[in-house]
């Protein structure tokens, strides 16, 4: 039985996209993706989260996508609740690209169960019917999940590190990064906007005075 574990990175984040991967191993092989170093991306350094993946990407069948700001943006415009269908749709995406029989994600909604019924649904209209198992904090609990948490935060910081050696260090992309909010409010003034890095339909904009 092939097992697939899915999360992100960067949806709660100011600057830069959102992350998506998916690993998938055997069943028997979760163990083996734990030794590896896979779990929770936020448990990990910068440095360490770049060594696990490697291994990961050596261990393991992985696939990730890269979801631009403006993309997230368009979403969160359309109404509440529609990062959640973007995050999904992607998901989906992933599952039917690995093929599993069983898809455990990382859900972002309250109730994780509509989360993963909304992944089925539209896995179902791609002609596919892997079991998907919708889970809170499943990164720290299945090591598959751990693993493409690890893989889609690696990937991210690899986008961002692209911005930063054009334009300078950005901090982490998070609303509560002191550099990060000092790198906007600084091109904020230069340029008189915001950066095409920035989501800018985030609070973080508004409460600063920088919408």
């Amino acid at each position: 039985m092939i097992v697939a574990g899915l999360d992100e990175a960067g949806r709660g984040s100011l600057l830069g996209p959102l992350a998506v991967a998916a690993v998938a191993v055997r069943a028997e092989e979760q163990r083996r993706l734990r030794e590896l170093g896979a779990r929770d991306s936020k448990r990990l350094t910068p440095r360490a989260r770049r060594r696990v993946a490697g291994l990961l990407e050596r261990a393991a069948r992985w696939s990730a996508l890269l979801i631009p700001q403006w993309t997230v943006d368009a979403s969160t415009r359309a109404g509440g609740g529609n990062l959640n269908l973007l995050e999904a749709a992607a998901f989906a995406k992933l599952i039917a690209e690995l093929g599993p029989d069983v898809a455990i994600v990382d859900a972002p909604d309250p109730r994780p169960a509509r989360f993963g019924a909304l992944i089925s649904s539209m896995l179902e209209g791609m002609g596919r019917s892997p079991r998907v198992v919708a889970r809170h904090r499943a990164d720290a609990t299945y090591p598959v999940v751990g693993a493409a948490s690890v893989i889609a935060k690696v990937v991210r910081d690899e986008g961002l590190a692209e911005w930063a050696g054009r334009y300078g260090y950005v901090g982490s992309g998070y609303p509560h990064d002191a550099r990060t909010l000092e790198f906007v409010e600084n091109w904020r003034r230069a340029w008189g906007d915001y950066p095409y890095i920035a989501r800018g339909t985030w609070s973080t904009l508004r409460r600063r005075g920088l919408e």
